[in-house]
Protein backbone atom coordinates (compact mmCIF):
# COMPACT_ATOMS: atom_id res chain seq x y z
CA UNK A 1 0.00 0.00 0.00
CA UNK A 2 1.18 3.60 -0.42
CA UNK A 3 2.17 5.51 2.64
CA UNK A 4 0.19 8.75 1.78
CA UNK A 5 1.42 10.13 4.99
CA UNK A 6 4.90 9.63 4.96
CA UNK A 7 5.02 11.24 1.38
CA UNK A 8 3.16 14.54 2.88
CA UNK A 9 5.73 14.19 6.06
CA UNK A 10 8.65 14.45 3.09
CA UNK A 11 6.88 17.12 1.33
CA UNK A 12 6.70 19.02 4.89
CA UNK A 13 10.66 18.99 5.50
CA UNK A 14 11.28 21.06 2.65
CA UNK A 15 12.05 24.82 3.79
CA UNK A 16 12.12 27.71 1.47
CA UNK A 17 15.29 29.07 0.64
CA UNK A 18 14.41 32.88 0.63
CA UNK A 19 11.67 32.37 3.52
CA UNK A 20 13.00 29.39 5.85
CA UNK A 21 9.65 28.24 6.69
CA UNK A 22 8.16 25.26 6.01
CA UNK A 23 4.96 24.13 3.79
CA UNK A 24 1.69 22.87 5.32
CA UNK A 25 0.26 20.00 3.56
CA UNK A 26 -3.25 18.65 3.16
CA UNK A 27 -4.05 15.77 0.76
CA UNK A 28 -8.03 14.39 1.36
CA UNK A 29 -10.18 13.31 -0.78
CA UNK A 30 -8.06 13.21 -3.79
CA UNK A 31 -7.62 17.10 -2.99
CA UNK A 32 -3.59 18.39 -2.79
CA UNK A 33 -3.38 21.94 -0.62
CA UNK A 34 -0.60 23.13 0.15
CA UNK A 35 -0.08 26.22 2.04
CA UNK A 36 3.27 27.95 1.79
CA UNK A 37 5.33 31.24 2.35
CA UNK A 38 5.20 32.16 -1.42
CA UNK A 39 3.66 31.21 -4.92
CA UNK A 40 7.38 30.09 -5.89
CA UNK A 41 7.69 27.47 -2.63
CA UNK A 42 3.73 26.58 -3.12
CA UNK A 43 5.33 25.19 -6.63
CA UNK A 44 8.22 23.28 -5.56
CA UNK A 45 6.54 21.26 -2.23
CA UNK A 46 4.06 20.53 -4.96
CA UNK A 47 6.35 19.19 -7.47
CA UNK A 48 8.04 17.17 -4.85
CA UNK A 49 4.90 15.74 -3.41
CA UNK A 50 3.91 14.95 -7.17
CA UNK A 51 7.36 13.32 -7.44
CA UNK A 52 7.05 11.02 -4.52
CA UNK A 53 3.65 9.72 -5.23
CA UNK A 54 5.04 9.44 -8.72
CA UNK A 55 7.87 6.93 -7.48
CA UNK A 56 5.72 5.28 -4.71
CA UNK A 57 3.06 3.92 -7.06
CA UNK A 58 6.05 2.79 -9.51
CA UNK A 59 7.11 1.27 -6.75
CA UNK A 60 3.16 -0.55 -5.60
CA UNK A 61 2.52 -0.95 -9.54
CA UNK A 62 5.71 -2.32 -10.76
CA UNK A 63 8.64 -3.03 -8.89
CA UNK A 64 6.72 -4.80 -5.93
CA UNK A 65 4.92 -7.21 -8.08
CA UNK A 66 8.12 -8.14 -10.00
CA UNK A 67 10.06 -8.85 -7.01
CA UNK A 68 6.53 -11.39 -5.67
CA UNK A 69 6.95 -13.09 -8.77
CA UNK A 70 10.70 -13.82 -9.20
CA UNK A 71 10.26 -15.49 -5.35
CA UNK A 72 7.97 -17.73 -6.63
CA UNK A 73 9.82 -18.54 -9.53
Amino acid sequence: MIDIQAIIDNSEQQVCPVHGKKPKVIYEDDNLEITACCEDFKKITKDVFNEELRQALIEYLLVRPMRERNKTS
